[in-house]
């Protein structure tokens, strides 16, 4: 019998292959524009992204935006189990389980800023649902420091219950392509960008509105994400 974390990953994974059926250009470009923001507001230098599988969000187009603005770019390099990070630099080549990546180097990268990191979803405490290889959780499980960490969804696929397991992965934030949500609770409701109104600027770790200098509210369904920092 399956688990709720397995039901959850296929139903999840379900809905990701719907959406690219409907065609996912406008999303994507929606994405990569609250991608960017975020990266320039918190002034992020050494980032680890990652190279898109079809049901991922395809952030190749960002990842050029931000090489030209002088970011450290790096992607996972798959090693038996777990990854290491090289940097990102052409050729780009396919390799196990499909996943794209760029040739190996022996270069030491000793620490990153933050990592951007594809979640198929996500469960009540914030934590990542992947494609249970694990191989982020023991990436993550193997650093001596916690860079910041944002999931990326190109739809918003979440569980109110806590499905997931204590060696995964959990995150600070969540980029969507409407929505930048941050892991904290706020009179119940998380803190987001949402529309480009007012210049947005960071403060501790949570997104305001300078233009009204307040959190910005999240309305129905964002509103019953309760997770404690």
């Amino acid at each position: 019998m399956e688990n709720k974390k397995t039901v959850f990953r296929r139903k999840a994974k379900e809905t990701l292959k719907k959406e690219l059926k409907k065609g996912v250009y406008s999303k994507d470009k929606a994405f990569e524009k609250n991608l960017l923001l975020f990266v320039k507001r918190k002034n992020l230098k050494k980032i680890l992204m990652f190279l898109p599988l079809p049901i991922e969000p395809n952030i190749i187009s960002a990842i050029k935006k931000l090489r030209k603005l002088k970011k450290s770019i790096y992607v996972p390099f798959i090693e038996d189990i777990s990854f290491k990070i090289v940097k990102y630099r052409l050729p780009v080549k396919q390799g196990v389980y499909n996943i794209f990546s760029c040739n190996n180097s022996h270069e030491f990268i000793k620490k990153i800023d933050m990592a951007i990191v594809p979640a198929i979803g996500i469960d009540s405490k914030f934590r990542r649902i992947g494609f249970g290889k694990g191989m982020y959780d023991r990436f993550f499980g193997s650093l001596r420091y916690k860079p910041v960490i944002a999931f990326a969804q190109r739809t918003f696929n979440f569980s109110k219950e806590d499905i997931g397991e204590a060696h995964d992965a959990v995150g600070d934030y969540l980029i969507l392509p409407n929505k930048i949500f941050a892991k904290g609770r706020i009179k119940n409701a998380y803190n987001t960008i949402n529309g480009y109104g007012g210049r947005c600027v960071v403060r501790a770790d949570r997104i305001f509105r300078s233009k009204k200098n307040r959190f910005d509210k999240i309305p129905n369904l964002h509103r019953a994400i309760k997770v404690k920092s």
